[in-house]
């Protein structure tokens, strides 16, 4: 008799210099819960990955969603990070939303913009985002951390760490 917590999860990757191929299986009760297929391409100011989620009730050839990730440095403080999730309909490939990251870092200083776009009618718009400004002073060996988040609705948190 098998419980609900016991599964088998088996992986298979195939590395080559920048690019890597990885295949998954999980089993639940002795049947195949979930198949997930990941390629991932990392080049030298840039990286591109794709992950694919396979359900054994839909045909195991074609994927019932997936994740696109284009992560990479714009200029040397600059970096962007946009990730589309999409499922896969018989008309063709859905996009259900774009995030978005943009991080500026300039020493112990660090600003964050994440934002969600959602699909509405024939266009994006923008669902929510966050702004996080993270900064780090050291006074011989006494260090201070604060971070400052703001959301759509304003004020989100204030953080202090202070670290001797």
């Amino acid at each position: 008799m098998f419980t609900e917590k016991e599964y088998l999860r088996a992986k298979l990757t195939f590395d080559r210099e920048n690019d890597s191929i990885s295949l998954q299986g999980i089993w639940k009760k002795r049947t195949l819960y979930e198949g997930k297929a990941t390629l991932d391409h990392n080049g030298e100011d840039w990286s591109v990955k794709e992950v694919l989620i396979f359900k054994p009730t839909l045909s195991l050839l074609y994927p019932e969603k997936g994740t696109l990730t284009v992560d990479g440095d714009i200029i040397d403080d600059l970096s962007l990070k946009v990730a589309c999730y999409h499922t896969f309909l018989e008309r063709g490939i859905e996009v259900t939303k774009l995030v978005s990251t943009i991080k500026l870092e300039m020493g112990d200083f660090d600003l964050t913009w994440k934002g969600t776009f959602c699909p509405t009618g024939t266009a994006f718009c923008l669902g929510d985002y966050d702004l996080t400004l993270a900064a780090e002073a050291k006074l011989n060996d006494l260090t201070l951390n604060t971070v400052l988040k703001l959301d759509e609705d304003g004020f989100a948190s204030f953080a202090v760490k202070l670290s001797l």
